[in-house]
């Protein structure tokens, strides 16, 4: 064993790799992929080679320091590390050198990486122009194994088997003249490990819309509808993946972004909404569209009132439309509120017209460049 803290390193990734060598054998990728997100630009097998010279030299000096007291308590990990330490073991201990199979891929990674990228490249060859983007699916044993490592040792720079292959198929398929497309895919090339089938999906497109809500009472969602199956969402026959919205007592005569799943129509006119299409998205312009909140909206409120609103616009005899700038419509209610409680004033109708801040200005942006 090695004595004492005289033996330790200062290295935090070294101290690491000797804990998780002296249990499991891994291959120079599957180490290196336990510390994936340390040295950027390199590959998980140039990275867990390093690794794997480094740890040799760290021990060899331990070794000739007399630091290690029993080399049998290092011989594990003179096992685990493969065919690099073979010299290096029988340089200390006669006795016949093992190697073992990486305990994560049996050290068949760049084997099911090589046919993963020739059967894909096969089916893309078929595909013509098709967007892809590939996927992995690992068998339950191999799910537990990472799932398992990755705890025992909190390996909080590890990055998925899943992911180092996708990646690197995706690179040498991208040399072949068929890089991934990773914002909006039309299919999915999934490698199945089991079996090394590989099979297709297709992918759900997202296509960008902006809406205006001519008509009253009829929501977005049926979710929230009386009886559960009023909706633009049953009316399309299709899958609303984001809107902003209004109640739906309240007209949207401003243009109000609308994410709709695998439809191709330009213009659509049903129950009220007038939509029209923008362009095809990815996740990307769905995380901004979405996280792009209005930050000021401007309501007109058409009301009754036998007072004389001064800063109402006549619309006729005792009919005032008011026009209030809020962050939100429950501010909107609130001003609403103190309205009524110093005017007798009755609400006839409330009609969105007009949004400010960056959701105003994306969607003209992206109105413009389509």
């Amino acid at each position: 064993m090695i004595n004492s803290s005289e033996g330790k390193s200062d290295n935090k990734i070294i101290e690491k790799a000797i804990q998780i060598l002296s249990k499991y054998p891994l291959c120079d990728s599957c180490l290196g992929r336990c510390f994936a997100r340390l040295g950027y630009g390199l590959e998980n097998k140039e990275r867990g080679k390093a690794i794997k010279i480094s740890l040799m030299m760290f021990l060899d000096e331990k070794i000739k320091d007399h630091k290690v007291v029993d080399l049998i308590s290092i011989k594990s990990i003179m096992e685990n590390l493969g065919p690099i330490a073979e010299k290096w073991y029988k340089l200390y201990l006669s006795s016949e050198f093992h190697t073992y199979p990486c305990y994560l891929c049996q050290n068949k990674i760049d084997e099911i990486k090589q046919d993963f990228f020739e059967k894909a490249f096969k089916l893309l060859s078929g595909l013509g122009t098709k967007s892809y983007v590939l996927g992995v699916e690992l068998d339950e044993n191999t799910k537990k194994k990472e799932n398992e490592i990755i705890k025992e040792f909190a390996l909080i720079y590890y990055e998925s088997i899943k992911h180092e292959i996708k990646r690197e198929v995706g690179k040498m398929l991208a040399e072949r003249g068929y890089p991934p497309n990773m914002e909006s895919p039309e299919v999915e090339i999934v490698y199945r490990i089991s079996d090394r089938q590989v099979f297709i999906i297709s992918k759900n497109i997202r296509t960008l819309y902006v809406y205006n809500r001519l008509n009253r009472n009829l929501p977005i969602s049926s979710w929230f509808s009386k009886k559960g199956n009023e909706g633009l969402d049953s009316l399309l026959q299709k899958k609303i993946i984001f809107a902003f919205s209004e109640p739906t007592s309240i007209r949207v005569l401003a243009e109000y972004p609308i994410v709709i799943e695998n439809e191709e129509r330009d213009k659509i006119e049903i129950g009220g909404y007038n939509i029209s299409k923008v362009m095809t998205i990815g996740k990307r312009e769905l995380q901004v569209i979405s996280s792009a909140k209005p930050s000021m909206r401007r309501y007109r409120v058409t009301v009754y009132s036998t007072s004389s609103l001064s800063e109402a616009a006549r619309v006729y005899g005792n009919i005032y439309d008011l026009f209030i700038d809020v962050k939100s419509f429950s501010e909107l209610k609130e001003k609403l509120s103190k309205l009524q409680s110093q005017y007798e004033i009755i609400i006839l109708s409330i009609d969105l017209i007009d949004v400010k801040g960056r959701i105003k200005d994306i969607v003209g942006t992206y109105l413009k460049s389509f």
